[in-house]
């Protein structure tokens, strides 16, 4: 309006001017009377005004009626426009005006924001003081009860200690006392045994020793009559030689015949050593003492002597009876529902799921959604780059809990596709492996049944296993329907048969849509095959110790134990998506640079969990073992799984021997902080006590760390697979030397 009122009056000056130039001509020269036409013509660009400032000037709305975007292109706009000399100044002042208070308009909404961010943030801090001051009474509270609880329990425990010792030593009397009276009762009677025996012994020596002695007498009274008759008959000699003396020759005859009744003796006592005090003569006396007799009396009771049985090794059960032949039914497999876990607490459902959503990754996310394009047509290589990219997408949780919900469902399904596809490689490389197998068969199992007496390894009935080019082999891709089918003895599978045989038994024991018979069977040979798997898993441990230590270190890679710091790329890779030559190329990469200090080192638990140190080394991701809810243990059927880690560590150990690998435990975010770190710790553990007992590996290149919640792949308080993990990596570069 402005504009229009000006442009009159200098429309309005020029028709005053020119009435009074005509009726005065003379008056001055027509030379300097001609400017004032050409100004005022300068002076009136009202047709030549852009119809954008027009616009622009016709805007009357208030500043405040106004958004962001709109205020910011009316302050572009008014100030490009004031800028342009062609315009007339108080048009151009007018604009600058426009561009200030539409300025200002913006800087008292960023003053007003900023200040309500502030009051939120007191708000928030004051909140988590709130929730902190109740969470650490809530705490001293339950420590109280906890306190007092275990302080009951310790006291009802004593009790029933006592109770128990004292029932214990009150049976242990009893048992004692009976124990006594028994042994007493047994001398008793071996004692009265022994008398009989003793008097039974002795009539019956002396009967043989009187009889003896009867024929030793009418012997020696023979002897005698013989000898007396010899000497009558040589005295009557002699005294027919007329020099006859009977008496100094029947003196001779009497010394001779003495022995003769000694000569009987012997015999008598060789047979009676145990002879009572009743014979009458000497020789028995003295070969017959009543010492054992008495002996007897003082055997003391016996005694319980307990051993501890001998260490045995490993011998399965006996195969079990094939189950009744009944046709398998087609069951479907149904996965057992989520565990009931405790819910998160409200601050770590605050801190994780009431984060601040920044628009650029909501629309990647939602781009990520959206998209349909064909993974199947995608190298390895370029899937784990897309699954990366979302994982890191998620770690920076700034998605909204929808957006993030679906963003996780899709990461899942397109994880287990990529796996599929790992798998199915492994899969050929078994089967062939297999095939080359047939072709050249190893020795015989010992204990194994011979190959010709095994139906199953020679038939293809509904009882046998998958045949694949006449080669019998179950593979990770085998139907469980026919893994089920399996007769063959555990002998005759190598070990990642067995290891995926027992999997599929174990699951379907418990299966009550199968007839109790296949169960029972499943369950048999499950308890058989784990025998037989634990033994076989020791013997290949000792082979492959045999073999490492024959074999030369391998020069194919180098590793320094010093830290020189690299630009390369920090990895987190899991094992189930990569191959042995990505498994070793992360396990011997040097640390990423992150300072420039190269003789500084750390110690375990800095390395874990100083984020500049955690981001500096790459790990895999152990995501092939399958930890059961709240279970820290390993079963046998899933060593095998560690398979390749184990082979690449022990490789590096036998070239460089002081070199130190870490063990990190993880869990999702619910439950208690505590006990998920006594979780994770139980876990690391678990699989160093594997590595350490089935392969070739010392337990001194092995540390173990439980960082439960701590460090959440994908910032979420809800139960989230990718988050309960255990990983390795290699620290030599940045520990302590000790």
């Amino acid at each position: 309006m402005r504009l229009l009122l000006g442009a009159a009056s200098i429309l309005g000056l020029a028709l005053f001017i020119l009435p009074v130039a005509a009726e005065d001509p003379p008056a001055a020269p027509a030379a300097a009377e001609q400017p004032a036409a050409p100004a005022v013509e300068a002076a009136a660009p009202a047709p030549a005004i852009p119809e954008e400032v027009l616009k622009l000037i016709a805007d009357t709305r208030n500043p405040s009626e106004l958004d962001d975007q709109e205020l910011f292109k009316r302050v572009k706009k008014a100030l490009a426009y004031s800028k342009d000399d062609a315009l007339p100044q108080d048009l151009r002042e007018q604009l600058k005006g426009m561009a200030e208070a539409a300025r200002g308009e913006l800087q008292t909404r960023k003053q007003t924001a900023e200040q309500k961010k502030t009051d939120e943030q007191a708000a928030s801090d004051q909140a988590a003081k709130d929730q902190a001051a109740a969470e650490k009474a809530a705490a001293a509270q339950a420590a109280k009860e906890q306190a007092n609880a275990e302080k009951a329990a310790a006291a009802q425990a004593a009790k029933e200690q006592a109770d128990a010792e004292k029932a214990a030593a009150a049976q242990a009397a009893k048992e004692q006392a009976a124990a006594d009276k028994a042994a007493k009762e047994q001398a008793a009677a071996e004692k009265a045994a022994a008398d009989k025996a003793g008097r039974d012994q002795a009539a019956s020596d002396q009967a043989a020793a009187d009889k003896l002695a009867a024929e030793a007498d009418k012997a020696a009274k023979e002897q005698a009559a013989a000898e007396k008759a010899a000497a009558d008959k040589a005295a009557a000699d002699q005294a027919a030689a007329q020099n006859a003396q009977p008496a100094p020759a029947q003196k001779p005859v009497v010394t001779e015949t003495a022995p003769a009744v000694p000569a009987t003796v012997p015999p008598v006592a060789e047979v009676t050593p145990t002879t009572p005090n009743t014979a009458a003569k000497q020789p028995l006396e003295q070969a017959a003492p009543a010492a054992p007799a008495e002996a007897v009396v003082e055997v003391p009771p016996p005694k319980l002597v307990v051993q501890a049985p001998p260490v045995a090794k490993i011998v399965p059960p006996p195969p079990p009876p094939p189950p009744e032949s009944k046709p398998l039914p087609q069951v479907v497999v149904v996965a057992p529902p989520p565990p009931v876990v405790a819910a998160p607490s409200a601050a770590d459902a605050k801190a994780l799921d009431s984060n601040v959503v920044d628009p650029a990754s909501e629309k990647q996310a939602q781009a990520y959604l959206a998209d349909k394009s064909d993974l199947a047509k995608i190298s390895d290589s370029d899937f784990r780059k897309r699954l990366d990219a979302v994982r890191e997408l998620m770690a920076a949780n700034e998605l909204s809990r929808d957006t993030e919900r679906a963003v996780r469902e899709k990461l899942k399904a397109e994880r287990e596709l990529l796996r599929q596809r790992i798998a199915e490689v492994e899969a050929a490389q078994q089967l062939k492996n297999a095939q080359a197998a047939a072709a050249n068969p190893p020795p015989v199992v010992p204990g194994a049944a011979p190959k010709a007496q095994d139906p199953a390894a020679t038939t293809n009935n509904t009882t046998n296993n998958t045949t694949i080019n006449n080669t019998n082999i179950i593979t990770v891709l085998t139907p469980p329907q026919q893994v089920l089918q399996d007769r063959r003895p555990a002998e005759r599978l190598d070990l990642s048969e067995l290891q995926i045989r027992i999997q599929i038994f174990g699951d379907a024991q418990s299966n009550n849509a199968y007839d109790p018979s296949y169960r029972d069977y499943w369950r048999a040979s499950v308890e058989r095959d784990r025998a037989i798997l634990r033994r076989r898993l020791i013997d290949e441990r000792h082979r492959r110790e045999a073999e490492l230590a024959r074999e030369a270190a391998d020069d194919s890679f180098e590793i320094s134990n010093e830290y020189v710091p690299s630009d390369r790329p920090r990895r987190d890779v899991f094992a189930a998506e990569i191959d042995y030559n990505e498994m070793e190329d992360v396990l011997v990469a040097p640390p990423r640079r992150f300072s420039e200090d190269a003789s500084q080192r750390y110690k375990v638990e800095e390395i874990a969990t100083q984020p500049k140190l955690r981001n500096s080394i790459s790990r895999i991701e152990i995501d092939t073992i399958r930890f059961g809810t709240n279970e820290a243990f390993i079963r046998d059927e899933q060593v095998g799984n560690l398979d390749g880690i184990a082979a690449i560590i022990e490789k590096i150990v036998k070239k460089y021997p002081t070199e130190v690998f870490l063990i990190e435990g993880h869990t999702d975010a619910p439950g208690s902080a505590p006990y998920n770190e006594k979780l994770s710790k139980l876990r690391a553990e678990s699989i160093k006590k594997a590595l350490v007992s089935y392969y070739v590996i010392p337990a001194k290149n092995l540390r173990t760390v439980g960082l439960g919640e701590r460090f959440l792949k994908i910032p979420t308080a809800e139960a989230e697979p990718e988050n309960r993990r255990v990983s390795i990596a290699r620290i030599t570069p940045l520990l302590t030397r000790r």
